[in-house]
């Protein structure tokens, strides 16, 4: 029998946070088998209290930071990890007062990395420099490790220049060498697909749980030149962001994308095939809100060309849009996370009724729901901090190659708001999914159990509405 595989979110807000209810981005991956070693994605500031704010689960044991063993990060925005130093500073440990200074600083005798970082390039250089601008030193060492895109400079790991010296190389005007606890990491570069497979072989060994991690380029944000009535122009210099495919190898072959912050993911369909995506997280950071859910007005006076020309504007997607990758990879369950801070966190009120949070939560999962037409009971789910999604195991499906896929980003037209198309996804031929019912699983269109933060009990979606005929 399969061992279970699980997501725990963090923090599900988008950079406009922290919210009452949420913080920034952070989730942790438990794909192992309960071997104790997570895998974190993102790590925002305030991260590190969020493991002590966790809510108690029945049957379920709290997430340790002492157990997170590799950190990617999907880019180098502040709001996904100014929470790494805090982090680090808590994993690898103080040294002890009375312990004697290292004989030697050298290379060589430092300890083996107890934590393995993974991002773009920059993250080598963000980390020496907090660290030794705080005055940091630590008992254990970490390793970063670049993905770097063709055109992406190598950030050396250069040795202290006075190995003997414990405190060399803290000097933070120095990018280029190791901090006094950090070894050697890889460069990875992009293959001719701008694709890195495989980036960390060790999680796929004769003595680990069979997973292979890829990952992906994807569209962020361009530098903005200006807005001409509906017209937004962005150059070809986008920020980097990075999007990871964690593939279990033998069976039942489960597939987890989670995306970082994007307007365009297509890069990424190339890794999203043979299997599909058995959970998919994509970024929501805006969406419309529909008359009837917002009677008083406060966010569904916002238009839709609007919201498409503002949220395009800044790098993100809108609920729509993620619903509509979920439908061009095929996925079978999507999540929608990095919420934007005008969406608060639903909570039940004193005499008991659903809170207007509450009900814009369904408003978002519906627009995806739409846009995602998944088979019938199926639901899009928006993240909340603490909830746990667990892994469906693969249902039936029809094999889509990934060259009949064909991804039409979302364009806004210089003639004005009246003429705004919306992000179209297609498939160059048409497909069927099984409309097998899901496994029972936390997380799926019957109910996600959720703790913590004034949400308490099983909150059930509602049926989505399905054309008939």
């Amino acid at each position: 029998m399969a061992h279970p595989m699980s997501v725990s979110f963090l923090g599900t807000s988008s950079g406009g946070g922290p919210t009452e209810n949420r913080n920034c981005s952070s989730l942790i991956c438990d794909f192992l088998g309960g071997n104790n070693n997570l895998w974190m994605v993102d790590c925002a500031e305030g991260t590190t209290r969020q493991f002590a704010l966790q809510p108690h689960r029945q049957n379920a044991s709290r997430l340790k930071m002492s157990q997170v063993s590799k950190l990617f990060v999907t880019h180098m925005h502040a709001d996904h990890i100014m929470g790494i130093t805090t982090f680090l500073r808590n994993i690898l440990g103080a040294p002890r007062i009375d312990s004697p200074p290292p004989p030697s600083n050298a290379i060589s005798h430092r300890r083996a990395p107890i934590i393995q970082i993974y991002g773009p390039s920059g993250l080598r250089s963000f980390l020496r420099q907090n660290l030794k601008m705080t005055f940091t030193r630590c008992e254990n060492t970490y390793v970063v490790h670049e993905l770097l895109c063709k055109d992406d400079p190598v950030i050396p790991c250069n040795p202290p220049v006075d190995e003997h010296d414990p405190m060399s190389g803290s000097d933070f005007k120095d990018w280029d060498v190791l901090h006094c606890s950090e070894v050697p990491g890889r460069d990875i570069r992009a293959d001719n697909q701008g694709l890195w497979r495989d980036i960390a072989p060790d999680t796929h060994s004769r003595r680990a749980t069979q997973i292979q991690i890829h990952a992906s380029p994807i569209l962020h944000r361009g530098k903005l030149m200006h807005i001409t009535r509906a017209f937004v122009l962005l150059t070809l210099y986008p920020e980097p962001c990075i999007g990871y495919v964690f593939n279990e190898i033998s069976y039942p072959k489960r597939k987890v994308v989670i995306l970082g912050d994007t307007c365009d993911p297509s890069p990424i369909i190339p890794l999203c095939s043979n299997p599909r995506p058995s959970l998919l997280i994509h970024e929501a950071t805006d969406s419309t809100i529909s008359p009837e859910t917002d009677d008083a007005g406060r966010l569904s006076k916002r238009q839709l060309p609007d919201v498409m020309k503002t949220t395009l504007a800044r790098g993100h997607s809108t609920t729509s849009m993620a619903g509509e990758f979920a439908k061009l990879v095929n996925a079978q369950m999507l999540v929608l996370n990095h919420i934007g801070s005008r969406f608060p966190a639903p909570r039940i009120n004193d005499n008991g009724q659903i809170s207007f949070a509450r009900r814009v939560l369904e408003d978002l999962e519906r627009h995806a729901t739409d846009a995602w037409d998944p088979p019938l009971g199926h639901r899009a789910i928006v993240a909340l901090d603490f909830m746990r999604v667990q892994v469906p195991l693969p249902m039936r499906e029809t094999n889509i190659s990934t060259s009949n896929l064909v991804y039409s980003s979302t364009s806004v037209s210089a003639a004005g708001p009246s003429s705004v198309a919306i992000s179209t996804l297609s498939l160059a031929q048409s497909s069927t999914v099984e409309s097998d019912t899901l496994n029972s699983v936390s997380g799926n269109s019957r109910s996600v159990e959720v703790t913590g933060h004034g949400v308490q009990g099983v909150f059930k979606p509602t049926k989505p509405k399905r054309k008939i005929g």
